[in-house]
């Protein structure tokens, strides 16, 4: 993440837009040479970012940040991309965690 972090910056685009432009999609091997197929990857990714609001939640947590009652304590919200194979008896197997933190230091 720290790298896809760094480059961001860089480039002067959103975090989100540099993770999904490092997807695998189909027709791409994986490090191990398996061959992508049926990858849903990206419709996953656009359907969660929707059911999440992320983008009207980023905006509310922009919004506090930069209030005056944000003084000492700041809102975040980050979404993180994972990619591991899971491959048994030569197929592709993927399994999905789906998490929320909340630090309420009052």
């Amino acid at each position: 993440m720290c790298f896809v972090f760094d480059l961001h910056i860089l480039l002067s685009k959103l975090v989100e837009t540099v993770q999904r432009r490092n997807f695998i999609t189909d027709g791409e091997s994986t490090i191990c040479g398996q061959v992508i197929t049926d990858c849903t990857l990206d419709t996953v990714w656009t359907t969660l970012m929707a059911r999440s609001r992320y983008q009207e939640r980023l905006a509310a947590n922009q919004r506090f940040n930069s209030s005056s009652q944000s003084l000492w304590r700041k809102k975040g919200l980050a979404i993180c991309p994972v990619k591991y194979g899971m491959g048994w008896s030569g197929g592709y197997n993927a399994g999905v965690k789906l998490g929320e933190c909340f630090d309420y230091l009052s």
